[in-house]
């Protein structure tokens, strides 16, 4: 739930004479939430505690929680009040715990989990462009964690006790499983505002906070930019000039030849200096079975 409502929430409890915890700890004996499944919180205390959650806490809804509040004291727990979880089939879950820290996690060369990975840095796209860079943060980490499984994600349980997956990250991945696609993610991709913060901001010299303010004062795109009256600055008018250029992708044979130029000019001032990153390439390759 939103941090004001959990607040408001919270000092209500404490009035009515709860003891509320602010972090998860093994002596809370009740968990409440608020639109979320069992398997999504039982996720998250994992993410919490590090590994398989073992607590006895019940795991409630919102609502037992209200009603305790009206009574003035805790009411008897019936079974609408419980949060359902599924039976875990082990042979879904994860081979191995991911390292919380990404310089711990071994680089996959291929990702099995696009179709979550690409939604989640969507997401985390908007977030950047809305100035919301802690979201977007979140997003990002959720999708580098999926990035590093060696196999595909069939069901939510097998994603119990990997850090960095927030409830809001587990909801599109849950929806894509469900649907094929989220809901929220295809509403972004048709959002005019999302269409035209990519534009402005595919502008060199341009972010976030110029291209909201031009799509405030009505400007979408290029054209109605250049038909605008607003005067640019020199990085501006470039990229604005020379748009097409700087967003088409460089080529491999364009990084080669980039390459081969900084390997000469590393060379003139170090000579037999060595290629890390091939080096590691070819190490990374030795290593695959």
């Amino acid at each position: 739930m939103g941090a004001s409502r959990r607040a408001f929430l919270s000092q209500l409890g404490q009035k009515k004479g709860f003891q509320v915890e602010e972090l998860f700890s093994e002596s809370v004996t009740h968990v409440i939430s608020e639109n979320n499944s069992g398997d999504e919180v039982r996720t998250w205390l994992d993410s919490q505690i590090g590994g398989q959650c073992r607590t006895p806490a019940l795991l409630l809804d919102i609502s037992w929680y209200t009603e305790s509040m009206k009574a003035g004291h805790p009411v008897e727990i019936l079974d609408r009040h419980k949060l359902q979880e599924q039976q875990v089939d082990e042979s879904k879950e994860v081979e191995s715990i991911v390292p919380s820290y990404a310089c711990q996690r071994r680089t996959t060369l291929e990702n099995h989990n696009t179709v979550f990975t690409d939604a989640l840095s969507l997401l985390a796209e908007n977030a950047e462009l809305s100035d919301e860079d802690g979201r977007g943060v979140a997003f990002r980490r959720a999708a580098a964690v999926l990035k590093a499984l060696h196999s595909p994600v069939t069901d939510l349980l097998q994603l119990r006790g990997l850090p960095c997956l927030g409830g809001h990250s587990l909801r599109v991945i849950k929806d894509v499983l469900e649907n094929g696609a989220s809901s929220e993610v295809e509403c972004t991709k048709q959002s005019e505002r999302f269409k035209a913060l990519k534009v402005l901001t595919g502008i060199f010299g341009v972010g976030a906070k110029t291209a909201e303010r031009w799509i405030r004062e009505g400007i979408h795109s290029l054209p109605q930019l250049q038909d605008s009256a607003h005067t640019l600055n020199r990085a501006q008018q470039a990229g604005l000039e020379h748009y097409d250029d700087l967003n088409q992708p460089v080529t491999k044979a364009e990084g080669d030849a980039i390459g081969e130029i900084v390997e000469k000019a590393v060379m003139s001032v170090l000579p037999g200096s060595t290629d890390y990153s091939d080096r590691r390439f070819q190490e990374r390759e030795a290593d695959r079975p």
